[in-house]
């Protein structure tokens, strides 16, 4: 679910007019490249792959993070500039942070003021997605959380369920939570992973791609509101 997010997610904010970069797992797994419809890849060395929909840029994990740890921050007219040059055009760059690895983020999760976390609806997924916001918070107290909360079609009323967890995360981190919406699966979203053809593309009425579009703007409004009070990238 992860994956999907990051993949829909982009292309709705490209189809926005957002300049959006997607940083994928390494060459062996490709991932988002994958559930992007970039099945076939001849020079898998490629820094940063250009054919994904909307425009959006797809570059690999490895070299991306080994970029932004060498690079030492730049004050530019007064400014921090915080991202090397060639990032610095993006107005979004999207990653999946491995819930576990925390601590192989360092440089990264200094960069980061917006994370997603994406909990099932069932109790020992919820005690999960709570361990890994205080963990968050604790290796970077700067990043601003927001919640998906996806149930299986037939359990859970989902957005019950949704505010019931944003309710809860908000007095378990004593601290405001960025709350986003839910998402209930379906057999579109199986047959979008299966067949690599983005969600929002293949089914661009559905029910799910409304909720899509919804965290998109949510997103959006999020960086506007950065934008104003002199923020950095989101």
């Amino acid at each position: 679910m992860g994956m999907f997010a990051i993949c829909n997610i982009s292309i709705e904010l490209a189809r926005q007019g957002y300049r959006v970069l997607v940083i994928d797992d390494d060459p062996e797994n490709l991932n988002v490249t994958r559930l992007m419809g970039l099945m076939n890849i001849e020079n898998v060395a490629e820094p940063m792959f250009i054919h994904a929909p909307m425009g959006v840029r797809i570059a690999y994990r490895t070299p991306f993070l080994s970029h932004l740890m060498s690079y030492r921050e730049l004050t530019r007219n007064g400014k921090r500039c915080p991202w090397p040059e060639e990032y610095q055009k993006y107005d979004f760059i999207i990653f999946h942070i491995p819930s576990t690895r925390l601590e192989e983020l360092g440089a990264m999760l200094r960069q980061i003021s917006l994370c997603m976390v994406i909990s099932p609806t069932d109790r020992t997924g919820m005690l999960e997605s709570y361990s890994v916001i205080k963990a968050l918070h604790q290796k970077a107290r700067q990043i601003q959380t927001g919640l998906i909360v996806f149930s299986e079609k037939g359990e859970q009323d989902a957005p019950d369920v949704f505010f019931k967890m944003a309710k809860n995360a908000k007095q378990f981190l004593e601290k405001d939570l960025v709350s986003y919406a839910f998402i209930q699966k379906g057999e579109e979203i199986d047959e979008s992973i299966k067949e690599g053809v983005p969600l929002v593309l293949k089914w661009p009425a559905s029910e799910i791609r409304r909720h899509i579009y919804n965290i998109s703007r949510l997103i959006i409004e999020d960086l506007d509101q950065k934008r104003r009070s002199g923020g950095d990238m989101g």
